[in-house]
């Protein structure tokens, strides 16, 4: 068994990079989930922004959201922000080593 490393958290991290603080053998910073979740929960919120404006825009029927004003300026607010967290996700997921230097 790979020797653990201690967090500030208090939860152990494997040392080779596998197990807590690693998706697919990419680390996380701070040991976290939350990249992941950014990523899915923002790709939802683009997908959702997106059918809101096609809804306020009338091109998708059904709702009382078709043919609504608030609803195609509200989508794509929706949308961006959903694309935002998707970058913040993405970027916490990228390897340390192709990160620029602070």
């Amino acid at each position: 068994m790979p020797p653990r490393c201690e967090r500030p958290h208090g939860r152990g991290v494997v040392a080779d990079g596998e197990g807590y603080g690693s998706v697919r053998g990419r680390r996380i910073e701070n040991g976290s989930v939350k990249a992941p979740a950014k990523v899915a929960v923002g790709a939802v919120m683009t997908l959702f922004g997106l059918l809101f404006m096609f809804q306020g825009l009338g091109y998708v029927k059904g709702s009382a959201m078709t043919g609504s004003n608030f609803w195609a300026v509200a989508g794509p607010v929706i949308a961006i922000g959903g694309l935002l967290l998707v970058a913040a996700g993405l970027g916490r997921l990228r390897p340390r080593s192709s990160r620029s230097p602070r």
